[in-house]
């Protein structure tokens, strides 16, 4: 086995991670300044996001490499949504705050690029 067969699952599981870091946040959010509406906003989507994932990694439909391209792309989507987020509440948010929601868009960029290079290599 390789990447490729586990890539949804490293996906589901990265999105688990981000949606129990981001309840650690909103629980703490005095730490790290981002706006308690803005954390209900985004708790959400990681949830949605593993969902899919574990789906596609068990179903495994002749479509996968669909599938995982539309999931880098919401990657990307949730990721560059954050930074915009950061951008806006730069004031609010503290070093703790840039650090977690830089570094998580970093991970996720790398793992979209990941998704799309696979992608590509299956047939996309």
């Amino acid at each position: 086995k390789n990447l490729t067969d586990y890539i949804f699952l490293i996906d589901a599981i990265g999105a688990c991670v981000s949606g129990i870091l981001l309840c650690l946040i909103f629980k703490f959010q005095y730490a790290f300044g981002m706006p308690e509406e803005v954390l209900l906003f985004l708790l959400p989507i990681p949830a949605i996001f593993g969902v899919y994932s574990l789906i596609s990694h068990y179903l495994r439909p002749n479509y996968w490499p669909f599938l995982l391209l539309l999931i880098a792309i919401a990657n990307l989507t949730y990721g560059s949504i954050t930074l915009v987020f950061c951008l806006i509440h730069y004031k609010e948010l503290t070093v703790l705050g840039w650090t977690y929601f830089t570094l998580e868009f970093a991970v996720l960029l790398l793992l979209a690029i990941i998704e799309i290079r696979i992608s590509q290599r299956k047939g996309l």
